[in-house]
């Protein structure tokens, strides 16, 4: 297997060659397609296989962990640590409604420095009504990582994901295997 940084490499080459070609074909109508020259068949073939294998290992060691740690999975799939992050943000601007909430009528003195002019009572009530839904819809969104339902469902995905993903690494090693075959005969 490659490292990342050959993985880089091969990587920013094909796509060079890639873009080479298509620029060559809007140029010559007679172009060849990439796939089809030489210099695809003999070399960039195998380190695009070779690129193909890295990123498809990554994605099925990756589909594995979930597979193995199912709270991980749905906290990632449901971006839960995003929510959290959401919650305590909305959490800190509902008790700042609520302060201003509670001086606005009180002392002139206190209303102007913390309330603009334009803003009324109504326009407070309504924004503190808004944090407070919008607290408990990420507070939903929290709790599914204990919702039965939503964890079987992730897990099917990352289930179906190692599959695929084990069923395309196995072809691109077989398909690197037979052309390497090919070379050493």
């Amino acid at each position: 297997m490659i490292t990342e940084e050959e993985y880089r490499q091969y990587d920013k080459e094909i796509d060079e060659y890639i873009d080479k070609c298509v620029k060559d074909s809007m140029q010559n109508i007679n172009a060849i397609y990439f796939r089809n020259t030489e210099k695809w068949q003999n070399d960039l073939r195998i380190k695009s296989l070779k690129c193909s294998i890295y990123i498809l290992t990554k994605h099925v060691r990756e589909d594995y962990y979930y597979l193995t740690h199912p709270d991980e999975a749905v906290r990632k799939k449901l971006h839960i640590e995003k929510a959290e992050k959401l919650y305590n943000e909305t959490w800190e601007k509902l008790k700042e409604l609520k302060f201003l909430s509670k001086i606005f009528y009180s002392s002139p003195h206190m209303r102007k420095q913390y309330i603009d002019d334009d803003i009324t009572y109504e326009d407070i009530q309504k924004e503190i009504d808004k944090a407070e839904e919008r607290l408990e819809s990420l507070e939903e969104r929290i709790n599914a990582v204990y919702d039965d339902n939503k964890i079987e469902k992730v897990m099917e995905m990352y289930e179906r994901h190692y599959i695929n993903n084990m069923q395309k690494l196995s072809s691109c090693q077989k398909e690197l295997n037979e052309i390497e075959n090919q070379q050493h005969l």
